[in-house]
């Protein structure tokens, strides 16, 4: 019986912890979201442009086990106190892989999706992100 009451203990915590990482970091990474950034699949700067390869690819490294972590806690989050599907939408826009825009424009285009993001956005005094088109 010691065992459940320890995975209990274990996933009461990640939950909580998930919970309010999803409301405090999240609500930033969305404010930080370019409004123009599901109308059109463009090619941007990067801002790492001007650093050497070995650190565009560490930047790389982190990003994409970043976006993984968000992912598979927005997962987790489908099932425990948390903003599942926004955590799940900012760790796929975070990772790198192939058909990705047109993976955030379906995500995007989910009616709750998309007026939870402009929600978060107002109260960061963000103009609110345009719809794909």
């Amino acid at each position: 019986m010691n065992n459940y009451e320890t995975l209990l203990a274990s996933l009461g915590g990640i939950s909580v912890l998930m919970f309010f990482f999803s409301i405090i970091c999240l609500s930033w990474f969305i404010a930080k979201i370019p409004e123009d950034y599901f109308v059109a699949e463009t090619k941007k700067k990067s801002a790492w442009a001007h650093l050497g390869s070995f650190y565009k690819f560490s930047i790389l490294i982190i990003k994409n086990i970043l976006g993984l972590v968000l992912f598979v806690g927005g997962l987790m989050m489908l099932l425990l106190p948390g903003q599942g599907l926004l955590t799940i939408l900012a760790g796929l826009i975070l990772m790198d892989y192939p058909k990705k825009f047109q993976l955030e424009r379906k995500l995007i285009a989910i009616p709750s999706v998309f007026s939870t993001m402009n929600w978060i956005r107002r109260k960061s005094n963000k103009r609110p992100l345009r719809p794909p088109q």
